[in-house]
Formats: structure tokens, sequence, C-alpha cells
């Protein structure tokens, strides 16, 4: 029997996307924002938007222990405006969640809880547990997304406390969200980051930012396999 293997130069591809796809898995495990495990921690997620358009903020809750409610306030940046009613549960942390939001009168102060009416617990120990949408300004810059006076009930309504550990987010507002096929984190380059952004979403890790434009590189209007696969040949290709 006579096998036919490939050729040097094609050996040597393979081996450099295999390794391309190591690293990236690699970085999966130590990318995005460190938390303790054992610590319960609010989390709000960095996010990119256009100047004068919307901006969508995914909060985070890794908690340790059960948590039924979260309250926790937020000073809009100046040029930010909260989108009445806009925050929102994630279903797949509720049970039976709603989410109580405004701003507080005469002050720039988004108020967020999120609570039900029975003793349940969110469900699970870590992801999104709500998203609220703001207005962005009319000049392009970064902006800081902070917690302040961050609640939680713990157990099933036992006790209330403040929740130990808060990670602050980023607002990155820019001109126009350019469209670079392979660009999955909008930030103008194509790199192995791109590629754990990508695999971080199709594992459902929800990463932020994310230009899902960028990332459907065959735009078929889904993100898959195959869109990992091509940004990895645009990394060779540039070699």
């Amino acid at each position: 029997m006579i096998i036919n293997l490939p050729k040097n130069n094609t050996m040597k591809k393979i081996t450099q996307i295999s390794r391309i796809f190591l690293l990236a898995l690699l970085l999966i495990s130590i990318a995005g924002k460190a938390q303790n495990p054992y610590q319960n921690t609010l989390i709000m997620n960095d996010a990119v938007g256009q100047i004068n358009s919307m901006l969508v903020v995914d909060v985070e809750l890794c908690n340790y222990d059960l948590v039924k409610d979260v309250t926790f306030d937020v000073p809009l940046p100046d040029g930010f405006t909260y989108v009445a009613q806009s925050a929102i549960i994630n279903p797949a942390r509720s049970r039976n969640h709603y989410v109580i939001s405004g701003v507080l009168t005469n002050t720039n102060i988004l108020r967020i809880i999120a609570t039900n009416n029975s003793l349940l617990p969110l469900i699970g120990n870590s992801g999104i547990i709500l998203s609220y949408t703001l207005t962005t300004p009319d000049q392009t810059g970064v902006y800081e997304l902070n917690f302040e006076n961050a609640f939680a009930t713990w157990g099933s309504g036992s006790y209330c406390a403040f929740v130990p550990d808060t990670i602050n987010g980023i607002a990155t507002i820019i001109q126009n969200i350019q469209l670079l096929p392979g660009d999955s984190n909008c930030n103008g380059s194509v790199n192995v980051m791109d590629i754990v952004i990508t695999v971080k979403y199709l594992l459902g890790d929800n990463p932020q930012p994310f230009c899902f434009e960028n990332a459907d590189l065959n735009e078929d209007g889904i993100i898959d396999i195959i869109d990992a696969v091509s940004t990895v040949n645009i990394i060779m290709n540039r070699r």
C-alpha cells in the first residue's frame, strides 16, 4: 500500500494552524477579567459602540454562594443616557426574576435591582444576569462604567450585604465600527485574540466587545467553527 504524505510545506502549515488553535484555547482560559472562583464577584462587561447610537451593557455575576437579589448603582458618564425600561434579566439565570431600573431624580445615577417575589435564588454560579441599554454621546472616547453601592441578598433571602468584589467596565465609543473580516474584537487588527473571541462566542460565553459582521467570514448569518478556521487562514496567509 502506498500512502501519499502531504508535502513538507503543507505539513508545516497544518502544524502552525494547530499551534494557533492551541494558543487560542490556552488564552481563553486566561483572557477576560480574572475573578476568584471562591469569591462573589459582580462584573460590568466592556462594550464597544458608535457615537450617537445605542450601547448594550451586560452585567455578570460569579457567585460562590446562593444569591436571590442584586442591587447596584452606575454613575452615567457625560453624554450617556439610560434607555428607560431597557434593563432585562437573563432568562437562563432567572427564577421568575425581574428588573426594576431608573435614573435617580436630579442625578446621573442609574439604579438597577434584579429581584423576584419568592425566596428562590438566581440559577447557576456564573454568567450574565442582566443587560441594559444606554444612548451614546457624540464624542468618541473611552468611558468608565463603575459600580457603586452593590448589594446582594444572599442565600434564600436570609441576609443582605455588600457584594464583596466588583469589577468595573469600559465603554469604548468610536466613530464607526470598522468592517474588517476576522476582527472579532473590533480593535482594527486580526490576530490570535480574534480566534479567542470567536471560540468564546461559540462556547456561549458572550464575549464583549464582539463584532458579529467581522466574525461571520463566510457571511452565512451564523458564527461557527468554519469562521474560526477562516480567521486562522487570514493570520496564516500574512506569514
